[in-house]
């Protein structure tokens, strides 16, 4: 079948009674309408462009999920969101019919709703008298007697330089530009900038930069692109303004004999220039985030950030190789020393590495790298994980706040300082310093799914949805993780257990743990049978099914587990706080398992846990020492 594609549709299109509008993500029917997921539409506009033809599953994932590796899941999932919001069922086919082992096909045809280009002439004379007085007010702005009348930039983000070299094996130079960019405008306070994860995203996508703006909500973006004009590096950036797309600042400038370190710094100054002059707040004083070092090792330490940043096990044998490298050109270049750090603690998921192992290696290349420069991020941030790792919280909490007073933009510091705040029982302060990393990076599926879990863990179910569906959707690993919760709140055991199928699966606990549990959901066993049934089946590093018992009302054993596993590596401690382990919290033997966790003493220094400051207090917060007066 051809399958290309016609413009046509994505203008617009009606099935029967609904009008389908791909930009928006939305569907209307008279004063009805239901805003679907970026990823659900292209589904629909897949299926409508068919023109009733079947298409394949491999076929959708293939349009859909380009270059992507998520599960087969997902599309069974977007299909079902699309027949709830056109009031479809698969017994009862009417837009959309399951063609057994061969895909989907769409049951009405879809008709444009306007043909490209072609306006209703109503609306066209507004649309060009609101175009002519748009284009009146920006030069207004900047021209009209030098008087500035939009408001200032706030938020940016840097887009990946685009590499125009003609060498793909210059493209980690345009990243690397780039993300250095990124953690000079992060050290900014009154400024805030989208996170790589989120920034970088939209390379080669198509979208225009008024798109990219609105999608990232920032006033404004940050490109440029790397050239090479008789054998020398020409970097171009420029700032364009999102709410008029005008071109508000620009600068050239030359890498001199390839030194990049150099280069960096020169751009952050151009950078900070132009922002200036959009009438945002900036420090001029900030300078690079990087010490220096020779331009060789430079050059290894960014080739070992472009393969740290891919993730597989393949190219995170060749980052090793690049920063050893980069050392024994300068064994003082604290970045490489932090490059290694993330190397290894990385290293236990995707190279199989010893966990034990992975994280002396990673807090040892962590400690010299901040011998050589304690304010450095990278560094910062490992060591603060394997501080929250071995439960050294107070050393955890200084290093996290030591980076966000450092880079108070920093996306990853906000997210994972967060989920130290949520394992100490601090939830509301939690949950809002991982919905600002949020707001810093929307499109990475990791970061949705951290939200996902804080509001999980407090108990907001709908606020749950949104990011644990967009986490979902986008394959992030962990994402079916908060639907454990959803699904036993709203009393779905069916969907519960195919969530926990799906978790266990990732983790590695065998299959037929799910079943174990959702029989007894159901009350089909006894509680000797469960933990009978369940304990051949523990894994102490991965999952003790703490969570699972106090689910199935067994809260005494429920807390037996959790204190024979390891509270950091399985998530007991946030578990911990959830609704459903209150009665766990409620036992005599609450108070020693925190003790022996060493919290009363934080919450001695840092002030009682949420649950100690309701206006009624839970049991164990009478056992509590009292907070330090300061």
């Amino acid at each position: 079948m051809d399958c290309a594609v016609d413009s046509g549709l994505h203008h617009g299109f009606r099935l029967a009674e609904w009008e389908v509008h791909p930009a928006l993500n939305r569907l209307r029917h008279g004063p009805e309408s239901h805003s679907v997921e970026g990823k659900v539409m292209g589904v629909l506009l897949a299926l409508a462009e068919a023109r009733g033809e079947v298409v394949s599953r491999n076929e959708l994932f293939d349009k859909v999920w380009p270059r992507q590796d998520v599960a087969e899941g997902v599309l069974t999932r977007a299909i079902h969101e699309l027949r709830r919001a056109l009031g479809d069922s698969p017994q009862q086919a009417r837009f959309i019919e399951t063609v057994p082992r061969r895909g989907y096909r769409l049951l009405v045809a879809p008709e444009p709703l306007t043909a490209p280009g072609d306006v209703p002439r109503s609306r066209f004379g507004l649309a060009a008298a609101a175009a002519v007085l748009l284009s009146l007010v920006a030069a207004y702005a900047y021209l009209g007697d030098g008087i500035r009348t939009s408001p200032v930039v706030k938020s940016i983000a840097v887009l990946p330089f685009s590499n125009l070299t003609g060498n793909p094996d210059r493209n980690y130079i345009g990243e690397a530009l780039a993300e250095e960019v990124i953690h000079l405008v992060a050290q900014q306070p009154a400024l805030t900038v989208s996170a790589r994860t989120s920034s970088f995203s939209f390379r080669d996508s198509g979208r225009t930069l008024a798109e990219i703006a609105s999608i990232l909500g920032v006033d404004a973006i940050i490109e440029g692109s790397i050239r090479e004009e008789r054998g020398v590096q020409r970097v171009t950036i420029q700032l364009v303004e999102a709410r008029n797309g005008m071109h508000t600042g620009s600068s050239t400038l030359d890498i001199i004999d390839g030194n990049l370190f150099d280069a960096q710094r020169r751009i952050g100054q151009s950078v900070f220039s132009m922002l200036a002059k959009t009438g945002a707040t900036v420090d001029t004083t900030i300078q690079t985030t990087l010490g220096g070092t020779t331009s060789d090792a430079y050059d290894l330490y960014l080739r070992g950030r472009a393969e740290l940043h891919t993730r597989s096990a393949a190219s995170l044998q060749n980052a090793q190789q690049f920063f050893d490298e980069a050392l024994r050109l300068d064994e003082g270049f604290a970045a490489a020393h932090a490059g290694l750090a993330q190397l290894y603690l990385v290293s236990r998921y995707y190279l199989r590495l010893d966990a034990e192992r992975a994280d002396a290696l990673a807090q040892n290349a962590a400690e010299r790298a901040l011998e050589l420069d304690p304010n450095n991020v990278d560094a910062l941030l490992i060591s603060a994980i394997l501080h929250c790792n071995a439960r050294r919280f107070e050393a955890c909490l200084a290093d996290f706040r030591h980076t966000l007073n450092l880079q108070p933009g920093n996306a990853q510091a906000r997210l994972w300082y967060g989920q130290a705040l949520q394992m100490l029982g601090y939830l509301a302060e939690a949950q809002h310093s991982i919905l600002a990393g949020l707001r810093l990076d929307p499109l990475a599926g990791s970061t949705n799914t951290i939200a996902a879990q804080a509001a999980t863990v407090i108990g907001q179910n709908s606020e749950l949805q949104p990011t644990a569906v967009k986490a979902r959707d986008m394959g992030a690993l962990l994402s079916v993780h908060p639907f454990i919760f959803h699904y036993y709140r709203v009393g779905e055991f069916d969907a519960l257990a195919d969530a926990l199928q799906q978790y266990y699966d990732v983790i590695g606990v065998p299959p037929q743990a799910a079943a174990i549990v959702y029989r007894g959901l159901q009350g089909e066993l006894t509680g000797d049978e469960i933990l009978d049934s369940l304990t051949p089946l523990r894994r102490p590093q991965n999952d003790n099914f703490a969570r699972e018992l106090a689910m199935m009302g067994m809260p005494a054993e429920a807390l037996r587990a959790m204190a024979d596993g390891d509270p950091v590596s399985s998530g007991n401690m946030s578990d911990l706080w959830t609704p459903e382990f209150r009665p766990v919290r409620a036992l005599p033997g609450f108070i020693d398992y925190v003790t022996g966790l060493g919290l009363p003493g934080i919450w001695r220094n840092e002030g009682p846990p949420d649950a100690c400051r309701r206006p009624e207090p839970e049991a164990f917060c009478a056992a509590l020492p009292a907070k330090e007066p300061a």
